[in-house]
Protein backbone atom coordinates (compact mmCIF):
# COMPACT_ATOMS: atom_id res chain seq x y z
CA UNK A 1 0.00 0.00 0.00
CA UNK A 2 2.82 2.37 0.86
CA UNK A 3 4.57 1.63 -2.45
CA UNK A 4 1.40 2.35 -4.43
CA UNK A 5 0.93 5.60 -2.52
CA UNK A 6 4.46 6.72 -3.38
CA UNK A 7 3.90 5.87 -7.06
CA UNK A 8 0.78 8.04 -7.12
CA UNK A 9 2.31 11.06 -5.40
CA UNK A 10 5.58 10.65 -7.30
CA UNK A 11 4.07 10.77 -10.79
CA UNK A 12 1.99 13.82 -9.86
CA UNK A 13 5.16 15.70 -8.97
CA UNK A 14 7.10 14.44 -12.00
CA UNK A 15 4.34 15.80 -14.25
CA UNK A 16 4.27 19.04 -12.20
CA UNK A 17 0.61 18.68 -11.27
CA UNK A 18 0.74 18.98 -7.48
CA UNK A 19 2.32 22.41 -7.25
CA UNK A 20 2.28 25.40 -9.53
CA UNK A 21 2.58 29.15 -9.65
CA UNK A 22 -0.87 30.71 -10.06
CA UNK A 23 -0.62 34.17 -11.56
CA UNK A 24 -2.78 35.80 -8.90
CA UNK A 25 -0.43 34.43 -6.19
CA UNK A 26 2.64 35.72 -8.04
CA UNK A 27 0.96 39.14 -7.99
CA UNK A 28 0.36 38.98 -4.21
CA UNK A 29 2.94 40.73 -1.96
CA UNK A 30 5.21 38.17 -0.29
CA UNK A 31 4.20 39.31 3.20
CA UNK A 32 0.54 38.59 2.44
CA UNK A 33 1.06 34.98 1.29
CA UNK A 34 0.63 32.48 4.11
CA UNK A 35 0.52 28.74 4.80
CA UNK A 36 -0.49 26.54 1.86
CA UNK A 37 -0.22 29.22 -0.89
CA UNK A 38 3.31 30.00 0.33
CA UNK A 39 4.21 26.30 0.18
CA UNK A 40 2.75 26.01 -3.33
CA UNK A 41 4.77 29.00 -4.57
CA UNK A 42 7.99 27.67 -3.04
CA UNK A 43 7.79 24.16 -4.49
CA UNK A 44 6.28 25.36 -7.76
CA UNK A 45 9.15 27.78 -8.37
CA UNK A 46 11.54 25.06 -9.59
CA UNK A 47 10.46 22.37 -12.04
CA UNK A 48 13.74 20.51 -11.47
CA UNK A 49 13.10 20.33 -7.72
CA UNK A 50 9.55 19.05 -8.23
CA UNK A 51 10.79 16.32 -10.58
CA UNK A 52 13.59 15.41 -8.14
CA UNK A 53 11.10 14.95 -5.29
CA UNK A 54 8.73 12.97 -7.52
CA UNK A 55 11.43 10.61 -8.79
CA UNK A 56 12.64 10.10 -5.21
CA UNK A 57 9.16 8.97 -4.22
CA UNK A 58 8.88 6.66 -7.25
CA UNK A 59 12.28 5.10 -6.43
CA UNK A 60 11.17 4.72 -2.83
CA UNK A 61 8.07 2.82 -4.00
CA UNK A 62 10.18 0.53 -6.21
CA UNK A 63 12.46 -0.33 -3.26
CA UNK A 64 9.43 -1.10 -1.09
CA UNK A 65 8.03 -3.44 -3.75
CA UNK A 66 10.76 -6.11 -3.40
CA UNK A 67 11.52 -7.98 -0.19
CA UNK A 68 15.32 -7.66 -0.40
CA UNK A 69 15.12 -3.87 -0.84
CA UNK A 70 12.12 -3.29 1.39
CA UNK A 71 14.17 -2.13 4.39
CA UNK A 72 16.15 0.55 2.50
CA UNK A 73 12.85 1.64 0.92
CA UNK A 74 11.19 1.88 4.33
CA UNK A 75 14.12 3.90 5.71
CA UNK A 76 13.99 6.26 2.73
CA UNK A 77 10.22 6.59 3.01
CA UNK A 78 10.58 7.38 6.72
CA UNK A 79 12.85 10.31 5.86
CA UNK A 80 10.59 11.55 3.03
CA UNK A 81 7.37 11.24 5.02
CA UNK A 82 8.99 12.72 8.15
CA UNK A 83 9.81 15.84 6.17
CA UNK A 84 6.29 15.99 4.68
CA UNK A 85 4.67 15.54 8.10
CA UNK A 86 6.81 18.35 9.53
CA UNK A 87 5.82 20.69 6.68
CA UNK A 88 2.13 19.83 6.98
CA UNK A 89 2.10 20.68 10.67
CA UNK A 90 4.38 23.73 10.34
CA UNK A 91 2.33 25.24 7.49
CA UNK A 92 -1.03 23.99 8.84
CA UNK A 93 -1.85 21.90 5.75
CA UNK A 94 -5.12 19.94 5.89
CA UNK A 95 -3.62 16.49 5.09
CA UNK A 96 -1.81 16.01 8.42
CA UNK A 97 -3.62 12.73 9.18
CA UNK A 98 -2.79 11.10 5.83
CA UNK A 99 0.91 11.97 5.92
CA UNK A 100 1.18 10.88 9.57
CA UNK A 101 -0.43 7.54 8.70
CA UNK A 102 2.12 6.88 5.93
CA UNK A 103 4.93 7.86 8.30
CA UNK A 104 3.81 5.33 10.91
CA UNK A 105 3.37 2.62 8.26
CA UNK A 106 7.01 3.13 7.25
CA UNK A 107 8.02 3.02 10.91
CA UNK A 108 6.04 -0.21 11.38
CA UNK A 109 7.95 -1.84 8.51
CA UNK A 110 11.27 -0.93 10.12
CA UNK A 111 10.48 -1.96 13.71
CA UNK A 112 11.27 -5.73 13.42
CA UNK A 113 14.75 -4.91 12.03
CA UNK A 114 15.40 -2.05 14.42
CA UNK A 115 17.43 -4.05 17.01
CA UNK A 116 19.77 -5.37 14.29
CA UNK A 117 20.19 -1.92 12.76
CA UNK A 118 20.95 -0.47 16.18
CA UNK A 119 23.66 -3.08 16.86
CA UNK A 120 25.35 -2.26 13.57
CA UNK A 121 25.18 1.47 14.28
CA UNK A 122 26.78 1.21 17.75
CA UNK A 123 29.42 -1.25 16.54
CA UNK A 124 28.16 -4.34 18.36
CA UNK A 125 27.66 -6.21 15.10
CA UNK A 126 29.77 -6.27 11.93
CA UNK A 127 26.92 -7.17 9.61
CA UNK A 128 23.16 -6.95 9.49
CA UNK A 129 21.17 -10.18 9.41
CA UNK A 130 17.96 -9.73 7.46
CA UNK A 131 14.68 -11.30 8.52
CA UNK A 132 13.74 -14.67 7.12
CA UNK A 133 11.91 -14.38 3.81
CA UNK A 134 8.55 -16.10 3.41
CA UNK A 135 8.90 -19.16 1.16
CA UNK A 136 6.44 -20.73 -1.28
CA UNK A 137 6.62 -24.45 -2.04
CA UNK A 138 5.26 -24.29 -5.59
CA UNK A 139 7.06 -21.14 -6.70
CA UNK A 140 10.80 -20.62 -6.84
CA UNK A 141 12.27 -17.35 -5.63
CA UNK A 142 13.27 -16.51 -9.21
CA UNK A 143 9.68 -16.98 -10.40
CA UNK A 144 8.36 -14.79 -7.58
CA UNK A 145 10.75 -11.98 -8.53
CA UNK A 146 9.71 -12.28 -12.19
CA UNK A 147 6.04 -11.97 -11.22
CA UNK A 148 6.83 -9.02 -8.94
CA UNK A 149 8.83 -7.26 -11.66
CA UNK A 150 6.15 -7.67 -14.33
CA UNK A 151 3.46 -6.50 -11.92
CA UNK A 152 5.60 -3.52 -10.93
CA UNK A 153 6.20 -2.48 -14.55
CA UNK A 154 2.47 -2.74 -15.23
CA UNK A 155 1.58 -0.60 -12.21
CA UNK A 156 4.24 2.01 -12.97
CA UNK A 157 3.16 2.29 -16.61
CA UNK A 158 -0.53 2.41 -15.78
CA UNK A 159 0.00 5.02 -13.05
CA UNK A 160 2.11 7.27 -15.28
CA UNK A 161 -0.31 7.11 -18.22
CA UNK A 162 -3.30 7.71 -15.94
CA UNK A 163 -1.72 10.82 -14.40
CA UNK A 164 -0.63 12.03 -17.85
CA UNK A 165 -4.20 11.66 -19.13
CA UNK A 166 -5.49 13.51 -16.05
CA UNK A 167 -3.01 16.31 -16.71
CA UNK A 168 -4.19 16.65 -20.31
CA UNK A 169 -7.82 16.76 -19.16
CA UNK A 170 -7.40 19.34 -16.40
CA UNK A 171 -4.68 21.70 -17.66
CA UNK A 172 -5.40 23.81 -20.72
CA UNK A 173 -3.11 26.62 -21.82
CA UNK A 174 -4.78 29.22 -24.04
CA UNK A 175 -3.22 32.14 -25.85
CA UNK A 176 -4.86 34.35 -23.20
CA UNK A 177 -3.37 32.39 -20.30
CA UNK A 178 -1.34 34.73 -18.11
CA UNK A 179 -1.56 38.03 -16.25
CA UNK A 180 -2.97 41.13 -17.94
CA UNK A 181 -2.75 44.71 -16.71
CA UNK A 182 -4.63 47.90 -17.51
CA UNK A 183 -2.56 50.97 -18.32
CA UNK A 184 -4.58 53.12 -15.90
CA UNK A 185 -7.93 53.15 -14.15
CA UNK A 186 -9.53 55.29 -16.86
CA UNK A 187 -8.78 52.68 -19.50
CA UNK A 188 -10.52 49.91 -17.55
CA UNK A 189 -14.31 50.41 -17.40
CA UNK A 190 -14.84 47.77 -14.70
CA UNK A 191 -12.10 48.98 -12.37
CA UNK A 192 -9.93 45.98 -13.24
CA UNK A 193 -6.29 46.73 -12.61
CA UNK A 194 -5.26 43.20 -13.50
CA UNK A 195 -6.90 40.12 -15.00
CA UNK A 196 -5.44 36.65 -14.33
CA UNK A 197 -6.30 33.63 -16.50
CA UNK A 198 -4.88 30.39 -15.12
CA UNK A 199 -4.07 27.05 -16.77
CA UNK A 200 -6.36 24.95 -14.59
CA UNK A 201 -9.39 23.65 -16.48
CA UNK A 202 -10.63 21.03 -18.92
CA UNK A 203 -10.16 21.69 -22.65
CA UNK A 204 -13.25 23.58 -23.77
CA UNK A 205 -14.41 24.02 -20.18
CA UNK A 206 -14.02 26.84 -17.66
CA UNK A 207 -10.64 27.98 -16.39
CA UNK A 208 -9.91 29.74 -13.14
CA UNK A 209 -9.68 33.50 -13.35
CA UNK A 210 -9.34 36.40 -10.96
CA UNK A 211 -9.49 40.18 -11.24
CA UNK A 212 -7.65 42.60 -9.00
CA UNK A 213 -9.35 45.99 -8.75
CA UNK A 214 -7.59 49.33 -8.45
CA UNK A 215 -8.99 49.43 -4.92
CA UNK A 216 -6.90 46.35 -4.11
CA UNK A 217 -9.75 43.86 -3.83
CA UNK A 218 -9.43 40.46 -5.52
CA UNK A 219 -12.47 38.84 -7.15
CA UNK A 220 -12.23 35.14 -8.15
CA UNK A 221 -14.27 33.67 -10.98
CA UNK A 222 -14.17 31.50 -14.07
CA UNK A 223 -13.57 32.21 -17.74
CA UNK A 224 -14.75 30.50 -20.92
CA UNK A 225 -12.44 30.96 -23.91
CA UNK A 226 -13.14 30.12 -27.55
CA UNK A 227 -10.01 30.64 -29.61
CA UNK A 228 -11.76 29.74 -32.88
CA UNK A 229 -14.44 32.44 -32.43
CA UNK A 230 -12.06 34.64 -30.40
CA UNK A 231 -14.61 35.01 -27.66
CA UNK A 232 -14.05 35.48 -23.93
CA UNK A 233 -16.75 35.16 -21.27
CA UNK A 234 -15.91 35.89 -17.64
CA UNK A 235 -18.20 35.11 -14.69
CA UNK A 236 -17.36 36.90 -11.43
CA UNK A 237 -19.62 37.12 -8.38
CA UNK A 238 -22.66 36.18 -10.45
CA UNK A 239 -21.97 38.86 -13.08
CA UNK A 240 -21.16 37.83 -16.66
CA UNK A 241 -18.88 39.85 -18.95
CA UNK A 242 -18.82 38.87 -22.64
CA UNK A 243 -16.15 40.05 -25.05
CA UNK A 244 -14.67 39.47 -28.44
CA UNK A 245 -10.92 39.81 -28.32
CA UNK A 246 -7.90 40.52 -30.48
CA UNK A 247 -4.38 39.62 -29.46
CA UNK A 248 -1.50 41.57 -30.96
CA UNK A 249 1.72 40.30 -29.40
CA UNK A 250 1.41 41.41 -25.74
CA UNK A 251 -1.61 43.67 -26.18
CA UNK A 252 -5.07 42.21 -25.55
CA UNK A 253 -7.96 44.24 -26.97
CA UNK A 254 -11.38 43.44 -25.47
CA UNK A 255 -14.60 44.56 -27.12
CA UNK A 256 -17.92 44.17 -25.32
CA UNK A 257 -20.44 42.12 -27.29
CA UNK A 258 -23.34 43.61 -25.32
CA UNK A 259 -24.42 46.95 -23.90
CA UNK A 260 -22.28 49.92 -24.99
CA UNK A 261 -19.70 47.81 -26.86
CA UNK A 262 -16.82 49.51 -25.10
CA UNK A 263 -13.29 48.75 -26.22
CA UNK A 264 -10.26 48.70 -23.94
CA UNK A 265 -6.73 47.27 -23.92
CA UNK A 266 -4.89 45.11 -21.42
CA UNK A 267 -1.15 44.50 -21.50
CA UNK A 268 0.54 41.21 -20.69
CA UNK A 269 2.39 41.29 -17.39
CA UNK A 270 5.33 38.88 -17.24
CA UNK A 271 6.39 37.11 -14.03
CA UNK A 272 9.86 35.53 -14.09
Amino acid sequence: MLALTFFDYGWIKVLEMQFGQPYFLLDTPAGSVTNFPLLVLFFGHSSAYQIFIGLSEVICGILLWFRRTMLPGALLSLVIMGNIVAMNFAFDISVKLHSSLYFFIALYLILPDLPGLFKVMVGRAHRFIQRTVMSFKRLSRRRIIQIQTLTLLGILGYGFLTQLQHQNQTHQTYELTGAWEAADRYGSPYGWQRLFIETSGRPGGPVRTMTRLFSGEAEPGIAFISETDRRLRIVINGSTFSFSYELNEDVLTLTETEKARRVFNLYRKVYD
